[in-house]
């Protein structure tokens, strides 16, 4: 079992809270806080508080564009570090990203896809909502699982890692689910 964290978005608020699942981490989580019309649409912060530092920003997609991460503090532009996030093709709702993994120094292409076969074991799902699983591109090995668990009231799910690459890694793993999960809202899907 990996790294556990639960998603939820709470009614009317701008924004989405990500709460470790693990009783013996010092991290509490993250929350991302959501802009209406700002170029940056995502902000994640460490921690709850209003005051908890940004560690990365999103810029969602619009119409033939990518989407676009940035870790790092967005007030210092010049040392934020940028990935970029596409849908291979417009007719399916996989999203394809890579990164420099820290274990082996190299790229690693991975495609988030709608599955309803792959869940997080022992997590009840919800038979309604889109369920995503994060895979190896090339290997196809699963890197991270997301299972919706309530879509009645507040958006609600569960986040497995599978592996653990470091901070960054989970950061864009976070960060990137929450980019899919906002663009659907925004589009009512």
């Amino acid at each position: 079992m990996g790294r556990r964290f639960e998603i939820s978005k709470p009614p009317r608020a701008k924004r989405w809270d990500v709460t470790v699942r693990d009783p013996e981490s010092e991290l509490e989580g993250y929350r991302a806080d959501v802009a209406n019309w700002s170029s940056t649409a995502l902000q994640l912060r460490i921690g709850f508080d209003d005051t908890a530092p940004v560690i990365a920003v999103c810029r969602l997609a619009t119409l033939f564009q990518k989407y676009r991460f940035g870790l790092g503090d967005p007030d210092m532009p010049a040392k934020v570090y940028w990935e970029e996030m596409t849908q291979p093709t417009m007719l399916n709702n996989s999203y394809e990203w890579s990164m420099d993994m820290p274990s082996t120094g190299y790229r690693r292409s991975m495609l988030w896809k709608p599955t309803r076969k792959v869940r997080i074991e022992g997590v009840e799902a919800s038979t309604w909502g889109q369920h995503y699983k994060l895979g190896d591109k090339t290997s196809d090995a699963v890197l991270a699982i997301y299972t919706v668990t309530s879509t009645t009231g507040p958006v609600r799910g569960d986040l497995q890692i599978n592996i653990d690459e470091g901070g960054d890694f989970e950061i864009l793993v976070v960060l990137s689910l929450l980019a899919i999960l906002e663009s659907s809202r925004r589009e009512g899907k």
